[in-house]
């Protein structure tokens, strides 16, 4: 149980630092967060906390609103109470609900709205999140890009999009960190176990 407000929180700032507030509230690790395109709302890619199953509680993904909590450390991904520090009304209707679940562990860090004129139109405005990953071999999880439609909201489904940093005999050899959009309406993803930076790009149908 944290002591400082600050926090597993995201907090807003002018842009020269002065007032500091906090924005949201319950939320233990987010790396990954973009705006969603001509719209005034953040969205986030938060990493649950561990030790509580092979696959629970998920890695979350929220649209934030002032104020908003995630529930952390009592609640996780809006209906798991927490064993250590929960109870029964610990997940209450007060709380985020996850816009999508995320595979356990699996270490989100990058995260970017698609707004460029390259790829095809049905990803306008879809969401790419870089899984960092976590383990190896039968307890690798992550390693990969995973692309969120924007289809079928509130609840959304989460699909792979580049994956291949993981071997056969589940030793990772690379480690997606952060993934932003080009001027070139390419994805530009960073790799920090390699140390490089990747263009992923649409060659059209044909792939020419």
């Amino acid at each position: 149980i944290e002591e400082n407000p600050q926090r597993a929180s995201i907090m807003r700032f002018k842009t020269d630092g002065s007032e500091s507030r906090i924005y949201a509230t319950g939320l233990r690790y987010v790396i990954g967060m973009d705006f969603q395109p001509n719209q005034p709302i953040l969205w986030v890619a938060n990493m649950e906390r561990e030790g509580l199953s092979d696959n629970l509680p998920p890695e979350t993904l929220y649209a934030l609103y002032i104020e908003a909590n995630g529930g952390w450390p009592y609640c996780h991904a809006g209906r798991i109470v927490d064993p250590d520090f929960g109870d029964e009304s610990s997940c209450n209707e007060s709380l985020l609900n996850p816009r999508a679940e995320i595979e356990s562990q699996s270490a989100p860090f990058g995260l970017t709205f698609y707004d460029g004129d390259l790829f095809p139109p049905e990803y306008q405005n879809d969401i790419f999140i870089a899984l960092h990953g976590t383990g190896s071999g039968d307890s690798a999880r992550g390693y990969k890009v995973i692309r969120v439609p924007r289809k079928g909201e509130p609840q959304l489904d989460v699909e792979d999009f580049a994956t291949g940093w993981v071997s056969p005999d589940g030793i990772p050899w690379g480690a997606p960190t952060d993934i932003i959009q080009g001027p070139d309406g390419s994805l530009y993803l960073s790799d920090d176990l390699q140390g490089v930076i990747y263009r992923i790009f649409y060659a059209g149908p044909e792939g020419e």
